[in-house]
């Protein structure tokens, strides 16, 4: 319920800090009241209000990631991913030698695992897992229809065994105004992004060309005389 209702109010445009500090505050509130109704002095000594600290601000920090997570992926991964913590925890125990390592536990947490994944219907398919798996060794950077953007040039020049960039180029420079209408590049405006790659070790395929501008667009990326640029063509097997 939490999570739902974290995901509503940034969908209606709050922002993770909003979310954090308004639980918060309604946290101390309702604590207030309790110890207040309870005559339970709120006073705390040096010693209790240093463990408070230490055990607050961590979880502060840890419910701000979650909440700025909802607001980046699907609600049930986050929760998924959120609820990761016990086999941590649980394997850290096992390799520090706190517990005993049990097959019946471990089957245990993998099978807990899954039915928390199959209840959320976590949007993740076998195709999906394979590209993850994948992804440890290698990465392939996807983007259309975001036109003019940082993140996705920061996140390519963060990833480290990033084999190829493929990236819309639907109009030619002469139809930039509908391009950027429709969150779309040409090969001026590709040009433009190209300059925040902050790498030339990677080759640049190019998609989503409009068929009535795909001479044009070829034509207009022949003037960049950028070596890394290429195609996507149907039919074409490509090997990274």
């Amino acid at each position: 319920m939490t999570g739902i209702c974290t995901a509503l109010a940034l969908e209606a445009g709050s922002t993770p800090l909003t979310v954090v500090t308004v639980r918060t505050l309604a946290a101390i509130a309702l604590l207030a009241g309790w110890l207040l109704y309870s005559r339970i002095p709120l006073r705390l000594g040096k010693r209790d209000l240093a463990i408070a600290l230490l055990i607050g601000i961590p979880l502060c920090i840890n419910n701000y990631m979650l909440n700025a997570a909802i607001g980046e992926i699907p609600v049930p991964l986050v929760v998924l991913i959120f609820y990761t913590w016990p086999a941590l925890t649980t394997a850290a125990s096992w390799l520090l030698g706190k517990e005993r390592f049990r097959w019946r536990a471990a089957a245990g947490l993998a099978l807990a695992f899954a039915g928390v994944a199959l209840t959320l219907n976590v949007p993740l398919s076998a195709a999906q897992a394979l590209g993850a798996w994948l992804a440890l060794g290698a990465a392939v950077l996807w983007s259309s229809d975001t036109g003019p953007t940082s993140r996705l040039w920061e996140i390519a020049n963060q990833t480290p065994r990033l084999q190829a960039i493929c990236v819309d180029t639907s109009f030619d420079n002469s139809l930039q105004k509908i391009a950027d209408l429709s969150y779309h590049l040409t090969p001026q405006s590709l040009a433009v992004e190209l300059r925040k790659l902050e790498r030339n070790d990677v080759p640049i395929l190019l998609h989503h060309l409009k068929p009535p501008c795909i001479e044009k667009i070829r034509e207009d990326v022949r003037a960049l005389r950028n070596p890394a640029l290429d195609y996507l063509e149907q039919g074409r097997t490509y090997n990274f």
